[in-house]
């Protein structure tokens, strides 16, 4: 049996999970999700990144939309620009298409779901895309510097 001050010292444990849209507390990131940055693949980190820049998401959405539109749009200018890459150039216009199909699928539970997000975008061959993406997105002026220093660190 314990005792009335044992009751009111316990804590409840965390929740693990959370509602779509809601920011998981500090105690949770570091308790269940923190890793060392070492060791984390690209779906753990997009997830913590969604994570603590909900209300980035948004505006990186409407980028991803527009750069890939822009992209599949010009795909002759990509081919004749493309040199000394890692890959060829329709490879990269194919993970454009796969990000468009993506988006277009499921775009707002992509803004507002970390898990969503970070499956769906940062997995297999596309998280080549992505990534690119976040970091071009964090080089312009209006973006958030905290973003584009958490992108940095997390990414580069």
């Amino acid at each position: 049996m314990h005792s009335v001050r044992e009751e009111r010292c316990r804590r409840p444990e965390p929740q693990l999970t959370h509602k779509v849209g809601a920011i998981p507390s500090l105690f949770t990131l570091i308790k269940y999700e923190m890793q060392p940055l070492k060791i984390l693949n690209n779906i753990q980190k997009a997830r913590l990144l969604h994570s603590l820049f909900f209300g980035e998401m948004p505006q990186f959405m409407a980028f991803l939309t527009e750069t890939t539109e822009h992209i599949l749009t010009n795909r002759d200018k990509v081919r004749e620009n493309w040199k000394d890459q890692l890959f060829g150039a329709e490879m990269w216009l194919t993970l454009a298409e796969d990000a468009k199909r993506t988006i277009a699928r499921s775009q707002k539970e992509l803004e507002r779901s970390s898990p969503v997000f970070a499956e769906q975008l940062f997995s297999g061959y596309t998280s080549l895309y992505t990534v690119q993406q976040l970091i071009n997105y964090g080089e312009r002026s209006d973006t958030d510097p905290k973003f584009t220093q958490a992108v940095e660190l997390l990414f580069v």
